[in-house]
């Protein structure tokens, strides 16, 4: 994590739209909450498998394409 927070400040400040999606029972929901963009209700995603990550893909389209970055 240490060596991810650099280039997501900066991925931040330029206003990039970051998704966090975990999959998987061990995925760290405060890495994914620092990942993404705000707000994390509508830019972080858990899920248990692949199956799971399909069935959320309109939901994941439309937080990438939000008013703010669009």
């Amino acid at each position: 994590m240490r060596t991810l927070k650099d280039p997501i400040k900066k991925l931040k400040e330029s206003s990039v739209n970051i998704i966090s999606i975990g999959v998987g029972h061990k995925t760290n929901k405060n890495e994914l909450n620092f990942m993404a963009a705000s707000p994390a209700n509508t830019h972080v995603f858990s899920v248990n498998n692949m199956d799971q990550l399909r069935a959320l893909s309109g939901s994941i389209s439309s937080s990438s394409c939000s008013s703010k970055f669009c």
